[in-house]
């Protein structure tokens, strides 16, 4: 891939404590997995080059803290960002439950349009251990207006997928906006263009 940057998104993670946000963005970020990761203390971002549509694309991936007290520092932050991740863990029913909580707290501090939103349910290589089931996930997402996907930071399972999906959004619409602002610009000069001074 070439050095050259096309595009540059910004990510955020937000979920309850032990949602596995960390296990996410490290797993994807480093290749690197660990159960004995310790739970997020400040605003942590690592960063990804991937490819696009023949587009390099660099992705900041922001792992803030889930803990309630943190909010009002984070909503200083939400508008900065291209993509919001709403994680919660398919074997721990409560953070699934904290969801909308979480969902409610974004739409407060931020203008959802043109926000790629997306909710995403960790750990699906548990399945023995579910406690959410698929169904449920993806009843709440078609509820909220978002996409909807399963992954597993052990495994990688669906976690390329998801960020690839994610980023060919992004780049989708970048395209869009940059296309309607040349044409508006065209149709500008063009009426200058065909103005009468008679």
């Amino acid at each position: 891939m070439s050095l050259k940057r096309d595009f540059l998104f910004m990510v955020l993670l937000v979920g309850s404590e032990g949602s596995g946000k960390s296990y996410l963005q490290k797993r994807f970020v480093r290749n690197f997995f660990s159960l004995e990761l310790h739970p997020t203390t400040g605003m942590h971002h690592a960063i990804k080059n991937i490819e696009v549509y023949e587009k390099n694309v660099q992705i900041q991936i922001w792992d803030p803290p889930g803990r309630e007290e943190f909010k009002p520092a984070l909503a200083s932050y939400i508008q900065r960002f291209q993509s919001i991740l709403l994680v919660y863990d398919i074997t721990d029913k409560s953070s699934f439950e904290e969801i909308s909580n979480w969902y409610s707290f974004v739409a407060s501090n931020r203008n959802l349009e043109n926000l790629s939103f997306f909710l995403i349910g960790t750990k699906s290589d548990l399945k023995s251990s579910r406690k959410v089931s698929f169904d449920e996930g993806q009843e709440l997402a078609n509820k909220l207006g978002m996409y909807f996907m399963e992954i597993s930071g052990n495994n990688r399972h669906n976690l390329d997928t998801l960020f690839k999906f994610m980023c060919g959004i992004l780049v989708s619409q970048k395209i869009e906006n940059i296309s309607a602002k040349i044409q508006m610009k065209l149709l500008k000069r063009q009426k200058r263009k065909n103005t009468s001074w008679f």
